[in-house]
C-alpha cells in the first residue's frame, strides 16, 4: 500500500524536478552570457574579438583560415558547410526541438485546446534565448581557448 505521504512527495518531486531544472538550465545560459559580454567589451566585441584572435594569434592551428574573408566564410555564414547540407541541418533541429518531450507534454498534458496554445507559446518563447547565449558562448570559446 502507497502512503498518501510517498504520493505527495513524488507528486512535488515531478513538478518541482522540473522547475528546478529550467531555472538552473537559464540561470546558468544567462550567467555565462553575461561574463561572455563582460570579459569581451559587448556583442559587437564579441564578433570582433572572435575574428582577430583567430586571424592573428592562431593562424597555425586553423585550417584555412587566412584573411577575415576566409573567417566571414566558415563563421559567420549560415551556410558555411553547403547550402542543402546546413538546410537539412536546420530542419533536423526544428523537429528535433518540436518533437521533444518539453512541447508534447504541453500538447498531451492540456486541458483544452487553449491551454495547449499557451503553453506552446511559452515553451516557444524559452528556445531562442538558451540558443543566443550558446552561440555567444561557443564564439567566445573559439576565440579564446582554440584546440
Amino acid at each position: 500500500m502507497v502512503s498518501a505521504f510517498t504520493v505527495i512527495f513524488m507528486c512535488l518531486y515531478i513538478v518541482m524536478g522540473g522547475i528546478v531544472k529550467v531555472t538552473l538550465l537559464y540561470a546558468s545560459c544567462i550567467a555565462c552570457m553575461i561574463i561572455v559580454l563582460v570579459k569581451s567589451g559587448g556583442l559587437y566585441n564579441v564578433f570582433i574579438n572572435a575574428e582577430d584572435l583567430l586571424l592573428h594569434s592562431n593562424l597555425g592551428s586553423i585550417r584555412n583560415i587566412f584573411t577575415g574573408k576566409d573567417f566571414a566564410e566558415r563563421y559567420l555564414s549560415f551556410t558555411s558547410r553547403g547550402t542543402l547540407k546546413d538546410i537539412g541541418s536546420c530542419i533536423s533541429l526544428i523537429l528535433g526541438v518540436l518533437s521533444t518531450q518539453t512541447y508534447m507534454q504541453y500538447i498531451l498534458s492540456a486541458k483544452g485546446q487553449r491551454e495547449a496554445k499557451i503553453s506552446l507559446y511559452w515553451a516557444s518563447l524559452l528556445v531562442p534565448p538558451a540558443g543566443i547565449a550558446g552561440i555567444l558562448i561557443g564564439l567566445f570559446m573559439r576565440s579564446h581557448y582554440l584546440p
